[in-house]
Protein backbone atom coordinates (compact mmCIF):
# COMPACT_ATOMS: atom_id res chain seq x y z
CA UNK A 1 0.00 0.00 0.00
CA UNK A 2 1.42 3.62 -1.03
CA UNK A 3 1.23 6.00 1.64
CA UNK A 4 0.59 9.90 0.22
CA UNK A 5 0.97 13.23 1.84
CA UNK A 6 -3.15 13.17 2.34
CA UNK A 7 -2.73 9.70 4.53
CA UNK A 8 -4.96 7.38 1.94
CA UNK A 9 -3.69 3.78 3.01
CA UNK A 10 -6.26 2.09 1.64
CA UNK A 11 -4.48 1.70 -1.73
CA UNK A 12 -6.57 3.80 -3.94
CA UNK A 13 -4.49 7.07 -4.92
CA UNK A 14 -4.82 9.63 -7.64
CA UNK A 15 -1.84 11.46 -9.10
CA UNK A 16 -1.06 13.90 -12.16
CA UNK A 17 1.51 11.86 -14.88
CA UNK A 18 2.36 14.79 -16.64
CA UNK A 19 1.09 15.64 -20.33
CA UNK A 20 0.44 12.52 -22.62
CA UNK A 21 0.36 12.23 -26.50
CA UNK A 22 -1.64 9.97 -27.96
CA UNK A 23 -1.92 8.63 -31.62
CA UNK A 24 -3.92 6.25 -32.84
CA UNK A 25 -6.18 5.13 -36.22
CA UNK A 26 -9.68 3.32 -36.32
CA UNK A 27 -10.94 1.42 -38.84
CA UNK A 28 -14.74 0.38 -39.62
CA UNK A 29 -16.46 -1.80 -41.90
CA UNK A 30 -19.83 -2.21 -42.43
CA UNK A 31 -21.94 -4.73 -44.36
CA UNK A 32 -26.08 -4.56 -45.64
CA UNK A 33 -25.98 -7.93 -46.07
CA UNK A 34 -30.38 -8.30 -46.54
CA UNK A 35 -32.66 -5.13 -45.64
CA UNK A 36 -33.00 -6.02 -41.99
CA UNK A 37 -29.50 -7.23 -41.25
CA UNK A 38 -26.08 -5.31 -41.00
CA UNK A 39 -22.47 -6.42 -40.00
CA UNK A 40 -19.89 -4.26 -38.58
CA UNK A 41 -16.36 -4.67 -37.69
CA UNK A 42 -13.61 -2.14 -35.99
CA UNK A 43 -10.38 -2.57 -35.05
CA UNK A 44 -8.81 0.20 -32.94
CA UNK A 45 -4.76 1.00 -31.77
CA UNK A 46 -4.10 3.75 -29.27
CA UNK A 47 -0.38 4.63 -28.34
CA UNK A 48 0.16 6.28 -25.55
CA UNK A 49 3.14 8.11 -24.15
CA UNK A 50 4.47 10.93 -21.70
CA UNK A 51 5.70 13.71 -24.05
CA UNK A 52 6.95 15.96 -20.81
CA UNK A 53 8.21 15.20 -17.55
CA UNK A 54 10.01 12.80 -15.05
CA UNK A 55 8.44 10.39 -17.43
CA UNK A 56 9.08 11.26 -20.85
CA UNK A 57 8.97 8.94 -23.87
CA UNK A 58 7.67 6.41 -21.47
CA UNK A 59 3.77 4.45 -22.06
CA UNK A 60 0.94 5.57 -20.77
CA UNK A 61 0.09 2.48 -18.26
CA UNK A 62 -3.58 1.03 -17.92
CA UNK A 63 -3.97 2.55 -22.01
CA UNK A 64 -5.55 -0.46 -24.20
CA UNK A 65 -3.49 -0.62 -26.71
CA UNK A 66 -5.80 -2.47 -29.20
CA UNK A 67 -9.43 -3.56 -29.59
CA UNK A 68 -11.91 -5.34 -32.05
CA UNK A 69 -15.58 -5.70 -32.03
CA UNK A 70 -17.34 -7.74 -34.31
CA UNK A 71 -21.20 -6.72 -34.42
CA UNK A 72 -24.60 -8.11 -35.90
CA UNK A 73 -27.55 -5.61 -36.23
CA UNK A 74 -31.16 -7.32 -36.98
CA UNK A 75 -34.18 -5.69 -37.58
CA UNK A 76 -36.84 -8.59 -38.11
CA UNK A 77 -39.65 -6.47 -37.88
CA UNK A 78 -39.89 -2.35 -38.25
CA UNK A 79 -38.45 0.05 -35.71
CA UNK A 80 -37.09 -3.07 -33.49
CA UNK A 81 -33.33 -3.66 -33.31
CA UNK A 82 -31.46 -7.06 -32.09
CA UNK A 83 -28.14 -6.02 -31.26
CA UNK A 84 -24.81 -8.42 -30.81
CA UNK A 85 -21.23 -7.61 -29.78
CA UNK A 86 -18.31 -9.44 -29.94
CA UNK A 87 -15.38 -7.62 -28.06
CA UNK A 88 -11.67 -8.77 -28.46
CA UNK A 89 -9.56 -6.55 -25.91
CA UNK A 90 -5.87 -6.42 -25.65
CA UNK A 91 -3.59 -6.43 -22.97
CA UNK A 92 -2.84 -3.64 -20.23
CA UNK A 93 0.28 -3.04 -18.57
CA UNK A 94 0.31 -1.33 -15.26
CA UNK A 95 3.18 1.09 -13.90
CA UNK A 96 5.53 0.12 -11.33
CA UNK A 97 6.23 3.14 -9.93
CA UNK A 98 9.30 4.34 -7.82
CA UNK A 99 8.17 6.86 -5.99
CA UNK A 100 4.53 9.09 -6.04
CA UNK A 101 5.14 9.81 -10.11
CA UNK A 102 7.84 8.10 -11.43
CA UNK A 103 7.46 4.46 -13.48
CA UNK A 104 10.21 2.52 -13.14
CA UNK A 105 8.69 -0.18 -15.05
CA UNK A 106 5.46 -2.39 -16.14
CA UNK A 107 3.91 -5.29 -15.56
CA UNK A 108 1.45 -6.72 -18.24
CA UNK A 109 -1.79 -7.34 -17.11
CA UNK A 110 -1.48 -11.63 -18.66
CA UNK A 111 -4.72 -12.26 -20.16
CA UNK A 112 -6.40 -10.24 -23.24
CA UNK A 113 -10.47 -11.02 -22.97
CA UNK A 114 -13.12 -11.57 -25.11
CA UNK A 115 -16.51 -10.17 -24.20
CA UNK A 116 -20.21 -10.72 -25.70
CA UNK A 117 -22.99 -8.13 -25.44
CA UNK A 118 -26.62 -8.67 -26.04
CA UNK A 119 -29.26 -5.96 -26.71
CA UNK A 120 -32.40 -4.81 -28.60
CA UNK A 121 -33.67 -1.17 -29.22
CA UNK A 122 -37.31 -0.18 -30.33
CA UNK A 123 -38.03 3.22 -31.89
CA UNK A 124 -41.79 4.41 -31.20
CA UNK A 125 -43.36 7.19 -33.88
CA UNK A 126 -42.24 10.86 -32.33
CA UNK A 127 -38.72 10.55 -31.38
CA UNK A 128 -39.08 8.42 -28.51
CA UNK A 129 -37.12 4.71 -27.93
CA UNK A 130 -36.34 2.14 -25.77
CA UNK A 131 -33.22 0.29 -25.08
CA UNK A 132 -32.35 -2.90 -23.22
CA UNK A 133 -29.43 -5.16 -23.08
CA UNK A 134 -27.25 -7.50 -21.08
CA UNK A 135 -23.55 -6.40 -20.94
CA UNK A 136 -20.55 -9.66 -20.74
CA UNK A 137 -23.40 -11.56 -21.70
CA UNK A 138 -21.66 -15.43 -20.83
CA UNK A 139 -20.79 -13.35 -17.19
CA UNK A 140 -17.12 -14.01 -18.05
CA UNK A 141 -14.66 -13.40 -15.09
CA UNK A 142 -11.63 -11.87 -14.93
CA UNK A 143 -9.40 -9.24 -13.79
CA UNK A 144 -9.30 -6.03 -15.34
CA UNK A 145 -5.88 -6.20 -13.07
CA UNK A 146 -3.93 -8.42 -11.71
CA UNK A 147 -0.44 -8.10 -10.52
CA UNK A 148 2.71 -10.18 -11.15
CA UNK A 149 4.52 -8.82 -8.27
CA UNK A 150 1.98 -8.30 -5.53
CA UNK A 151 -1.18 -10.09 -4.45
CA UNK A 152 -3.39 -7.09 -5.98
CA UNK A 153 -6.85 -7.46 -7.96
CA UNK A 154 -8.82 -5.57 -9.35
CA UNK A 155 -11.87 -8.34 -10.46
CA UNK A 156 -14.15 -6.87 -13.33
CA UNK A 157 -17.73 -6.01 -13.68
CA UNK A 158 -19.70 -9.30 -14.13
CA UNK A 159 -23.35 -10.06 -15.83
CA UNK A 160 -24.69 -6.31 -15.82
CA UNK A 161 -28.27 -5.32 -17.63
CA UNK A 162 -29.48 -2.12 -18.50
CA UNK A 163 -32.11 -0.08 -19.83
CA UNK A 164 -32.32 3.11 -21.80
CA UNK A 165 -34.82 5.58 -22.38
CA UNK A 166 -34.12 8.57 -24.92
CA UNK A 167 -36.29 10.93 -26.56
CA UNK A 168 -34.95 13.08 -30.22
CA UNK A 169 -36.44 16.29 -30.50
Amino acid sequence: TRTLTNNITDGWFFINLDDVRRYGAELYAEQQILDNLKTSQTFSYVKAEFKKGSNKGMEVPTVQKSKFVASIDSEPIKDLNLLLDVKYLSKLKRAIYSGVTDISGYETQTVSRTLVDLGAKYKFKGGFSVSAGVKNLFNKKYNSYQSELEDIYEPADERNYYVEFKYAY
